[in-house]
């Protein structure tokens, strides 16, 4: 493979030859590249048309999102919910926003970390996410029930806490898969919703902040 330069007036032209076939002695191929005055290759591609598309690249961002649980210090049972509100119906589903309305994104894995100072390391939540919010056929603290929703179902997260001086956090992957690719059909807010798997006793309006992790 050769390259030869060939001065021009509006910058340098360069051919790019890549040789000749060892078996059959044939030209491969050459290629022509264009460096015009402010110094960045043109390429025989971006010519077509003559015009250049560009392209944007992918951005990681770390959305959050605070779930309140209420002022009681009811424990928890294995398979609750655990949501902002004891009566179903006034349940506010937590929410998140992607980068892009009706956009996509690659979500691998999930973050949670909660202000309780004692009792929730070892305890693991499992969190699901909805394109739309869910309803519940109980509060917080009764047993797991989506009402309606499951068409808006996206994904669910297993996380293992681990407790600290000042709160208890941990993060999980996706169950069932490496990653989410998620495509919205509209808006740009992901709903998440949370069970605790195993007994915890909660402080009075503790909360649990959400963080995922984006690749928009």
């Amino acid at each position: 493979m050769t390259i030869s330069n060939n001065p021009a007036a509006s910058g340098s032209a360069f051919t790019l030859d890549m040789g000749k076939d060892s078996a059959t002695g044939n030209q491969v191929q050459k290629v022509a590249l264009t460096e015009p005055a402010g110094g960045t290759f043109i390429t025989p591609m971006q010519q077509a048309g003559g015009s250049v598309t560009s392209l944007s690249s992918g951005a990681i961002t770390n959305p959050t999102s605070i779930l309140t649980r209420p002022a009681n210090t009811t424990p928890y049972a294995a398979n609750q919910l655990i949501a902002s509100s004891t009566t179903a119906g006034l349940v506010v589903v937590p929410w998140f926003a992607i980068a892009t309305g009706a956009g996509g994104a690659i979500l691998p894995r999930v973050r949670l970390s909660t202000n309780a100072r004692t009792g929730w390391g070892g305890v693991t939540l499992s969190v699901c996410l909805w394109s739309a919010a869910p309803t519940y056929t109980n509060g917080d603290g009764g047993a797991y029930a989506v009402a309606t929703g499951s068409a808006s179902w996206l994904a669910n997260f297993l996380i293992t806490l681990t407790q600290y001086g000042d709160g208890a956090s941990g993060a999980g992957p996706l169950t069932g898969a490496n990653e989410l690719a998620l495509k919205l059909a509209s808006g740009a807010s992901v709903f998440w919703d949370m069970r605790i798997l195993g007994g915890a006793t909660p402080s009075s309006g503790q909360t649990f902040l959400l963080t995922a992790e984006l690749l928009n």
